[in-house]
């Protein structure tokens, strides 16, 4: 008897015994084969053993979803903890008590207020740090469904709770993956999965939907943002045709604490302005008024004790067009004073190195 003749539901329970090389070499053998290989729930069986993954993007068949984590065609894989987390409503609404509490606070109560009303419901919350309760350090667990400051939600992955929501950005964050979900440069299915389930959460919690619409818009500003970023690996810094720019230090760790989630608003203020002419005049002036020498400190090594971070040309043009810029794009050449070149080129050089060689 010819084995192809079985009916299709035979095969596939055979199929269902076999690996993912073997099932791969037997669709090789015969159009018939071809098919079963390629049938969408043996491939969503096997994404479940082999990376535990229940979730998929609409237009996403299992099969490309495997080969794509498999791959690792988007960096890292899925987080298979959004597989724990269904969207069913009455998942979100056993946590009202504490909900509730938070959609007060982004309806006109202050900092402080807030702060006292969830004391009692944040679990990791001594007396001594009341008084350091802020929104942005909240992290609700997507499990137990208790509030955690930023350093006891690291540690309450422990109970295998892995994924926090984040009030004050309405984003998902793995603790496992050490990462944010559903941000761009992932993988479709969790960017659907996760979308869908920050959205009945965020839904939930902000009753103020004018609120809800303006937070939703820095949500997608911050995960372009935080994309264009961390897209600035050293080694495409440094092996950019375009070359790189310097920007200030200051702003930089003002922005980051945005993408991040630290801060709520990005720094448009007058005060973190993206300011480059500063560096000019000091780097033409080697004195101030008062006699000392002007230095920029310049060390891509240290970045807490650095006036300057490096940045690829993309990304200066970005912050060109969406933040206050004060003075012109400057470059190695612009900086590079006679009396400190060698300096400055030995530090550039060590720096490319280094990045070239753990590249």
């Amino acid at each position: 008897m010819i084995v192809s003749c079985l009916h299709f539901d035979i095969l596939f329970c055979i199929a269902e015994y076999l690996d993912v090389k073997s099932i791969l070499e037997l669709s090789s053998c015969c159009r018939s084969f071809y098919h079963l290989g390629r049938f969408d729930l043996l491939w969503k069986r096997l994404c479940q053993i082999d990376y535990h993954l229940t979730y998929n993007h609409p237009e996403q068949t299992y099969f490309n979803l495997y080969r794509q984590t498999f791959l690792r065609q988007f960096g890292r894989r899925p987080c298979y903890h959004l597989s724990n987390i269904h969207i069913d409503e009455h998942l979100v609404k056993q946590s009202s008590w504490d909900l509730s509490l938070l959609s007060q606070h982004h309806n006109g109560n202050n900092d402080t207020n807030f702060a006292e009303s969830l004391i009692p419901y944040i679990s990791c919350c001594s007396p001594e740090q009341h008084d350091s309760v802020t929104i942005e350090k909240l992290f609700l667990c997507m499990d137990c469904h208790k509030l955690f400051c930023d350093r006891h939600s690291r540690i309450h992955i422990k109970v295998n709770h892995a994924l926090f929501f984040k009030p004050s950005t309405a984003e998902i964050f793995c603790q496992s993956c050490v990462d944010w979900l559903g941000g761009e440069g992932v993988d479709p299915a969790e960017q659907h999965y996760a979308s869908i389930i920050s959205s009945r959460w965020s839904n939930k919690i902000y009753l103020d939907h004018s609120y809800l619409e303006q937070l939703l818009a820095l949500r997608l500003r911050r995960q372009h943002e935080r994309y264009i970023r961390w897209q600035d690996t050293p080694a495409r810094i440094v092996m950019n045709p375009k070359g790189f720019c310097f920007v200030s230090a200051q702003f930089m760790w003002e922005w980051e604490r945005f993408i991040e989630g630290w801060r709520q608003l990005p720094p448009t203020d007058e005060n973190i302005v993206l300011s480059n002419q500063r560096f000019l005049e000091n780097n033409n002036n080697n004195h101030d008024d008062d006699g000392r020498q002007n230095r920029i400190r310049f060390d891509p090594f240290l970045p807490e004790s650095t006036d300057l971070h490096i940045v690829s040309h993309e990304t200066w043009e970005y912050l060109c067009q969406h933040y206050n810029v004060g003075g012109p794009k400057i470059t190695k050449d612009d900086l590079m004073r006679s009396d400190i070149h060698k300096q400055w080129q030995y530090t550039i050089k060590r720096y490319a190195d280094r990045v070239m060689f753990n590249a």
